[in-house]
């Protein structure tokens, strides 16, 4: 997979915490995130998210090369193609769906 500083992504699992229940805010599977920064750790790849705060540690996984916990901890999210999603705009737009939704 490939990942950069400003891609949006969907967590794959939680994030993990330590026994203190470190740090407090955590990805969670299923939600999308935007990362601010990737970094190199000794097993694997790390990162930051927008609006997160991985207080006291650097960051969260974003990939563990090894262990019970490798794999990816992240997924890019899907681009909408750009005429379907015009085509729907236009839709919305003449039956006023959006307005209310």
């Amino acid at each position: 997979m490939e990942f950069g500083v400003g891609d949006m992504v969907v967590a794959t699992r939680d994030g993990g915490h330590d026994r203190q229940g470190l740090p407090i805010e955590r990805p969670r599977a299923g939600k999308m995130y935007r990362i601010s920064s990737i970094y190199e750790m000794a097993y694997g790849l790390g990162c930051t998210l927008e609006g997160l705060d991985p207080r006291p540690y650097k960051g969260y996984f974003l990939h563990v090369n090894k262990g019970k916990n490798a794999g990816w901890y992240f997924k890019p999210v899907e681009v909408a193609d750009p005429e379907f999603t015009a085509t729907l705009r236009q839709y919305l737009a003449e039956t006023g769906v959006g307005e209310r939704l």
